[in-house]
């Protein structure tokens, strides 16, 4: 791998952990709702 293929990677994984993150805390924030409103 090249420097500038390893760099072009490594903005790819911080891409797919940034959506990760996102979805996440989404996730998080239904949760949170839910539990507001008393569903199980």
């Amino acid at each position: 791998m090249t420097w500038g293929g390893l760099a072009a990677w490594t903005d790819s994984l911080l891409d797919a952990l940034d959506t990760c993150n996102a979805d996440q805390a989404g996730i998080r924030e239904l949760e949170l709702r839910r539990i507001a409103r008393g569903i199980k």
